[in-house]
């Protein structure tokens, strides 16, 4: 019990020792390290133990290597912390119009998807939840539910804080985006809906402003992190699984946040499942291609649903209700790569995120930066959870989707406008800009 408290306190320091107390983009992936302290809790093999610790300092020594060790050439580009990119763009309005026709794009096919599948908050919410593409039109609506919103909610903020001549309407243009958004997670019925919101609002603002202080994030998200946290409260009345298996919430609470998400690890560890390279992940592509591609119809199961029919006990179907799992990057490299390269790999994703973080403030372009944004949310998003080729699948899918549809919006209106003017027509779509 000793070491367990020992690894824990080390891991802790280390952390604030070489970031200073402060708050970067790694940070938000804190799920992983609650995943750490319930495998400490869980798991009776030390060296297991010793491996998930050092893959979470490789991690953080990656990381700290790619956001600091900087060369000296790019030095006079990097943009100093705590202040903003700004950026002038020489066509506000198309940029503004083109903006408004996507969000309703997107608003329309959410709503397609939720009256189409029914509002899990009111339906089945522990299974209508998971159900993305049930929606049909090749699963499309469902992935702008999942993926597409947050992706233009991070394009609006970024051009909002960084664009210094935006639209003088543009903030009410956000307010919309912002408000369909906080809507989708709170009809989606996922009880951390509204907390990745603020994850990604901060995620934002420190790729934006550079690191935060850990204690003003607390002081300027204080009231939205109160109202997420009692939507989770709320949201968890109305699992009838729970409520039947746990006394109270805050014994409910405890296991979710440090003992359920490290079930899978404790699982695949203790079974020592790692039984050649590249093994699993051939096994995820040859699923994830079959059924998102229709290229055939595949007779295997992604290593998160087998994973997760073992520590369920539920039949490992097509019609069965798979609970989702977190098998974290660590847990995933390991099944891949066995402990020595996978700690080799660990290191290298640490550089690279760091890397990428670094990359985003030498940026003067407001897509660029959008997309490194959400480049860095795929990055929290494997390191938490694991499953990388349905991450890599999904994120580059709806990044290529968001950014071709804004692009081709933009040239249309472009077209448009010159076609008004050419013919004599009121310029209807230039308004007055703000500078």
């Amino acid at each position: 019990m000793l070491t367990n408290y020992l690894l824990i306190l080390i891991l802790i320091i280390f952390y604030l020792y070489l970031f200073n107390f402060s708050i970067y983009p790694i940070s938000l992936a804190f799920p992983v390290f609650t995943i750490f302290v319930g495998l400490l809790f869980l798991e009776n093999n030390l060296s297991v133990k010793i491996y998930f610790f050092l893959a979470l300092e490789l991690l953080i020594i990656g990381y700290y290597l790619g956001v600091k060790k900087i060369k000296k050439k790019y030095k006079k580009l990097f943009i100093p912390y705590n202040i903003r990119p700004v950026i002038r763009t020489n066509n506000p309005s198309v940029e503004y119009y083109s903006f408004w026709i996507l969000s309703i794009m997107y608003t329309c096919l959410f709503i397609y998807h939720m009256v189409k599948m029914g509002i899990p908050i009111i339906r089945n919410t522990e299974i209508d939840r998971f159900n993305f593409i049930g929606s049909g039109l090749f699963g499309i609506p469902g992935r702008i539910y999942l993926y597409g919103l947050p992706f233009l909610f991070i394009f609006t903020f970024v051009y909002k804080e960084a664009v210094i001549n935006s639209h003088k309407h543009f903030k009410y243009l956000f307010s919309f985006i912002f408000l369909v958004f906080v809507i989708s997670r709170i009809l989606g019925g996922f009880k951390s809906g509204l907390i990745n919101i603020v994850a990604l609002i901060i995620l934002a603002k420190i790729t934006l402003y550079g690191p935060i202080n850990f204690f003003n994030i607390i002081k300027e998200y204080f009231i939205f992190i109160i109202v997420s946290i009692c939507y989770a409260l709320w949201m968890s009345t109305k699992f009838s699984s729970i409520l039947n298996i746990y006394s109270s919430l805050g014994k409910y609470f405890f296991e979710r946040v440090f003992i359920i998400p490290a079930l899978p690890s404790v699982f695949i560890f203790s079974n020592n499942m790692f039984n050649g390279y590249f093994l699993y992940f051939l096994n995820d592509i040859k699923y994830y291609f079959g059924r998102y591609f229709n290229l055939f119809k595949p007779d295997n199961f992604p290593t998160v649903k087998i994973i997760s029919a073992y520590i369920y006990n539920t039949p490992l179907t097509e019609t069965s209700f798979l609970v989702p799992v977190t098998i974290t990057s660590v847990s995933e490299l390991y099944l891949n790569f066995g402990f020595i390269v996978s700690l080799i790999l660990i290191l290298f994703i640490g550089y690279i995120f760091g890397r990428i973080f670094f990359i985003s403030r030498i940026k003067n372009n407001y897509l660029q930066i959008a997309m490194l944004i959400v480049i860095q949310d795929a990055f929290i998003e494997f390191i938490t959870k694991g499953n990388l080729f349905y991450i890599i699948f999904n994120y580059s899918l709806m990044i290529a989707l968001t950014f071709l549809l804004y692009m081709t919006l933009k040239l249309l209106i472009k077209l448009s406008v010159f076609y008004i003017k050419y013919y004599g027509f009121p310029n209807v779509l230039m308004g007055k800009q703000v500078r």
